[in-house]
């Protein structure tokens, strides 16, 4: 057998490897980024923390810990509508230096626009309290 016929492993082209997600990176920012949350004991049900992102405390968010000062981005977060045009998806991570095992829930809820607690959109996930974003 001649030289030229033999091939290594560097010889043979891999060729494209798909990533992990085949869309480009979106643009992403930060409303709650390193940010401690404590959860209280509550009469019925597990202990919960609420974390409140309406009327402009989302856009305040927005701004000082994302870091947005395009006004555009801003004035879509000031109704559902704009927010459902703007964001593609949340990632959520958290950990717990107390309890790392185990998971425990995030919940989203946009309130609806006549019965604000009994209607809208909830939202609930399982979280791993390990860090791992889902």
């Amino acid at each position: 057998m001649s030289d030229d016929r033999i091939k290594t492993e560097h010889d043979i082209p891999s060729g494209r490897k798909a990533p992990r997600d085949p869309i480009e990176k979106r643009s992403s920012f930060y409303i709650m980024l390193d940010t401690k949350v404590e959860a209280t004991q509550r009469n019925v049900g597990k202990p919960s923390q609420e974390i409140y992102l309406a009327g402009e405390q989302l856009k305040n968010k927005a701004r000082l810990v994302g870091d947005i000062s395009d006004e555009g981005i801003l004035k879509h977060l000031e109704s559902c509508e704009g927010f459902r045009g703007l964001v593609h998806s949340i990632g959520v991570s958290l950990k717990s230096y107390e309890d790392p095992g185990g998971s425990t829930y995030f919940v989203l809820q946009n309130w609806g626009r006549g019965d604000i607690y009994n209607t809208g959109t909830k939202i609930k996930i399982e979280c791993p309290k390990d860090g791992r974003e889902v």
